[in-house]
């Protein structure tokens, strides 16, 4: 038997796996520019946000890397400002 894959992300999840704080992927979601997600009904607080894993990953695609790896990775291949000393 497979191990069973996750196929949904919960926002901390999700913000995590595309290289965003929690609240930046809930402000996306609010002004539109965030990926896709489904709201899940359950109890008094109103219920969870949902990411789909495969939408998730067309997201960064159409709209650039946000990955953690790649933000240090364009950071190490920036050259350093040296400042001179007074």
């Amino acid at each position: 038997m497979e191990p069973l894959k996750k196929k949904h992300l919960t926002r901390p999840e999700a913000a995590a796996y595309v290289g965003y704080a929690v609240q930046t992927l809930a402000n996306k979601h609010v002004n539109g520019s965030g990926p896709p997600c489904r709201r899940v009904s359950g109890g008094a607080r109103g219920g969870h946000v949902l990411y789909d894993i495969e939408d998730l990953d067309l997201w960064v695609k159409t709209n650039g890397a946000h990955c953690q790896s790649a933000i240090s990775d364009q950071r190490r291949e920036r050259p350093l400002k040296l400042q001179r000393a007074a």
